[in-house]
Parts: structure tokens; C-alpha cells; sequence
């Protein structure tokens, strides 16, 4: 549940800031080594928001935006099960 947590609060917020708040969680232990993997692989940046406000069709940024969702949840997933130690 937390790296569906971490994926959508770093795909929502698209901040340099987001990236720093969850490495420095995960140096704190107060997020596993997958959540922060999670996190950390859906960030688009700014660049989520350019594509939408610039992009001539919706659902082509709507599958992108799911496609780093999905993409967040997998890279976290499967981090779980490569490193489940951290």
C-alpha cells in the first residue's frame, strides 16, 4: 500500500521538493527501500504538467500519466521482491 502511496504523491506533486521529501524519508526509515523506488521512478517533473496543458490530445497524456502510475508501481513492486531487506 505505501508504494501506491509514494507513486501517486510524487506523480501529484511533480516537484524537485517531492524527490528530496522521499529520499530523505527513506534515510530516515520512514519509507522501505521499495516505496522510495516507487516514488522516485514515476516523477516526471514538470514535464507532466506541460504535456497536458500543451498536448492537441487528452487521452494520449492520460495514457502517459497512467504509464508512469503503472510503471512507479512495478519498478516498486519489484524492488520488494529483489531487496526485501531495506
Amino acid at each position: 500500500m505505501i508504494v501506491v502511496f509514494s507513486v501517486i504523491f510524487h506523480l501529484v506533486a511533480e516537484l524537485c521538493a517531492t524527490s528530496i521529501a522521499i529520499a530523505d524519508a527513506f534515510q530516515h526509515r520512514m519509507l522501505s527501500f521499495s516505496a522510495t523506488v516507487a516514488g522516485l521512478s514515476s516523477n516526471a517533473g514538470i514535464a507532466l504538467a506541460v504535456l497536458f496543458k500543451e498536448s492537441k490530445n487528452k487521452a494520449d497524456s492520460m495514457g502517459v500519466a497512467i504509464l508512469l502510475v503503472v510503471a512507479g508501481f512495478l519498478a516498486g513492486m519489484l524492488a520488494s521482491i529483489l531487496v526485501p531487506a531495506l
